[in-house]
């Protein structure tokens, strides 16, 4: 904790070592899916209540999935704070991954990569991490649509990040 200004607001931030790097050339994004599955639910709340659980301490859930560690975050005034530590832990260890939202997340992420490979500057960067990083796991910028769809509920649950 770093005390700063006299905002009554903190600012939470649970790292976790794993991310894009635990993928093998067949899971590109997998990570980021189960980042996505992580905000459907708890044991005890779905969606739409975990999201008014975090509005109620005056946040909301970011879940950012990285090379190297998956990050979840929040903030909320300061009287909140006990609650919010207790939801980023439920988010963390009572994820329910429903089955009924994954295919409308790989959906997304479908338009993600099909507006992603129009881009200059991704395509860019994919054609560099490829000639830095070679087949090792950085240099799996882009995973193909039939891989996204391949992607199951099984698969996201064995994941590392889950």
């Amino acid at each position: 904790m770093v005390p700063f200004g006299r905002i009554p607001k903190v600012e939470m931030r649970l790292i976790i070592r794993t991310g894009n790097i635990d993928e093998n050339a067949r899971e590109i994004w997998l990570s980021d899916l189960v980042g996505a599955m992580l905000a459907e639910g708890t044991a005890d709340l779905d969606s739409k209540r975990l999201a008014r659980a975090f509005a109620s301490v005056g946040g909301e859930l970011n879940v950012k999935i990285g090379l190297d560690v998956t990050t979840l975050s929040s903030s909320a005034l300061s009287e909140k704070a006990p609650r919010l530590v207790e939801l980023l832990g439920k988010v963390t260890t009572e994820p329910t991954f429903p089955a009924s939202e994954l295919e409308r997340l790989k959906g997304n992420m479908i338009r993600r990569l099909a507006v992603s490979r129009t881009r200059p500057s991704s395509l860019a960067n994919k054609n560099f991490f490829r000639v830095l990083y070679g087949d090792h796991p950085y240099g799996h910028t882009f995973p193909t649509e039939d891989m996204l769809s391949s992607y199951s509920l099984e698969a996201v649950r064995s994941f590392p990040a889950s």
